[in-house]
């Protein structure tokens, strides 16, 4: 096992000389001791939000943990990114349709967040993958799923009645003309607009 950890063993000296009323050699002494052994480890897990929009902005945190007892070094934090989803931002680089951390020393039992910002492209099931590895250790990797839905509501908005919009001056009173269509086939109910 690559983890970290205690094993007790047991040790009994036998005589072979001497031997007990069952036929058996008599022990003559015995002890007990423990072994520690210590090892780095790796863990990675992603949050998310289960649910989007196409045209959403997306918000995944990946995290990196070290539960072993020595520092895992060179640790490479990798994120398949389906097609269904276009990166924003992240902290790091863009490696085709991966997104890559890397994290040069991780304590013991310590761990390192990263931020990873995405827009839907289209409706679907899409999965994020995580896998994260450093010399001589791998994580288990994981997987998110977040489903990716059309908007129920499509908002449209026209400067009314503005032939020129060139000569509207800042302070100047405008009007504008709100169409909010119901795109789902199932009626939705407490719809509100609001300026902000």
């Amino acid at each position: 096992s690559n983890e970290p950890g205690v094993t007790q063993v047991n040790i009994e000296i036998l005589s072979p000389a001497l031997s007990g009323l069952d036929g058996q050699p008599v022990v003559i002494g015995q002890g007990s001791t423990s072994v520690t052994w210590s090892a780095a480890g790796l863990a990675v897990r992603i949050v998310g939000p289960p649910l989007g929009t196409v045209g959403a902005t997306l918000d995944y945190q990946i995290e990196v943990t070290n539960p072993g007892d020595l520092p895992t070094e060179n640790v490479v934090v990798t994120v398949e990114v389906p097609p269904l989803l276009r990166v924003l931002g992240s902290q790091e680089g863009v490696v085709g349709a991966n997104v890559e951390w890397r994290v040069d020393k991780l304590p013991p039992r310590g761990s390192q967040q990263f931020n990873l910002q995405c827009r839907a492209m289209s409706a679907g099931n899409v999965w994020l993958f995580a896998r994260a590895a450093a010399a001589g250790v791998t994580a288990e990797g994981v997987k998110l799923n977040t489903e990716i839905m059309e908007s129920a509501l499509r908002l449209t908005m026209e400067l009314a009645g503005a032939e020129n919009t060139a000569g509207i001056k800042v302070g100047d009173q405008v009007s504008f003309n709100i169409q909010v269509t119901n795109t789902s086939n199932v009626p939705l109910a407490n719809v509100q607009l609001r300026d902000t």
